[in-house]
């Protein structure tokens, strides 16, 4: 499985529940990491604090990271991983530009890539 993490800093309209996800606000202090899956613990603060990451996590189940592999990498180095590994899903993130300036309807290239190996 793949992962893209896009953060938007505005939006018109109201989150809706899907099957997997009834949307909640939370203050960032209290996110409740022990009800999410278990890599969000390791990336989201990384995401959430500004910083561009990626990486991979093996999981043990559903609840349980086995392995995993996280850095904090620049703008420049994420596209280029991007672009080596999924090119469809980086012509978006291109309008963001490198230094993750907001364009592209508020959306900034900030984001998280991770693949489950077996």
């Amino acid at each position: 499985m793949e992962m893209h993490v896009f953060i938007a800093r505005k939006f018109e309209g109201s989150p809706e529940e899907t099957e997997e996800m009834r949307p909640q606000w939370f203050a960032v202090a209290d996110i409740p990491f022990p009800q999410m899956w278990a890599d969000d613990l390791f990336w989201m603060p990384q995401v959430l604090g500004g910083n561009h990451v990626a990486g991979w996590f093996e999981f043990d189940g559903e609840a349980t990271v086995a392995a995993h592999r996280l850095e904090v990498v620049s703008a420049d180095a994420l596209l280029n991983l991007q672009r080596r590994h999924s090119p469809s899903v980086v012509r978006g993130a291109d309008q963001c530009g490198a230094s993750g300036e907001t364009k592209n309807g508020g959306l900034e290239c900030r984001t998280s890539e991770c693949t489950s190996e077996s």
